[in-house]
């Protein structure tokens, strides 16, 4: 992605994922001064990107972007909690799971695998 992003884009510029995943394509605006947007549905997604943040450049790095799309407080979980969309209402149970363990993914060494 560096490749694409360093040509195409100046200090300072954002960079748009809308579709983020594991976040390669962030790493890579982070990395050389560019301001990113990141978006995913899931919060499997979310916290393995706001591990590899964290591994790659440090806890300091995480206070430099606003996370939103995130339950926050009890009253926002409940509200997921009471979605009447079952898929919807799993994804409480990841966000319950990922904010126990401070939203930290575990990157497991084998290739396409994320354990929490």
């Amino acid at each position: 992605m560096e490749r694409v992003i360093k040509p195409s884009s100046n200090d300072g510029d954002t960079i748009l994922d809308a579709y983020c995943g594991c976040g390669n394509t962030l790493a890579v605006p982070e990395r050389l001064n560019r301001n990113w947007v990141g978006i995913d549905i899931t919060y499997q997604s979310i916290s393995l990107i706001l591990k590899r943040i964290e591994d790659t450049h440090g806890k300091a790095a995480l206070e430099n972007f606003l996370l939103s799309g995130i339950p926050k407080d009890f009253q926002s979980a409940e509200a997921l909690v009471h979605k009447k969309n079952e898929k919807v209402r799993k994804e409480y149970e990841k966000w319950a799971d990922y904010s126990y363990i401070n939203n930290k993914a575990f990157i497991n060494k084998k290739k396409g695998s994320v354990s929490v």
